[in-house]
């Protein structure tokens, strides 16, 4: 998964975590079979960029239970088709 949002935009975290998750777009992981990359950006901000403070706990850095369940969420559906049984 690339990096969740934290802080607020114009904070230097926020700003080098979404540089960070850029970066890895050249890459091109996603090409390779045994790779996906699960990128949550818009899962976990609105339209305008800021977080989705339910989603954080009040430092809006870590995850609230709401935030886990959705994380979990999308990861399931993953986890279920790679570790099924031959």
């Amino acid at each position: 998964a690339k990096i969740l949002p934290a802080h607020t935009p114009g904070n230097r975290f926020y700003d080098d975590i979404k540089k960070t998750n850029l970066a890895l777009d050249p890459l091109t992981l996603g090409s390779d079979p045994k790779v996906h990359l699960l990128d949550l950006w818009s899962d976990f901000t609105n339209a305008d960029g800021t977080i989705k403070t339910a989603l954080f706990t009040p430092d809006n850095i870590h995850l609230s239970l709401a935030g886990y369940a959705g994380y979990a969420e999308r990861l399931k559906p993953l986890f279920d088709r790679h570790l099924q049984k031959p």
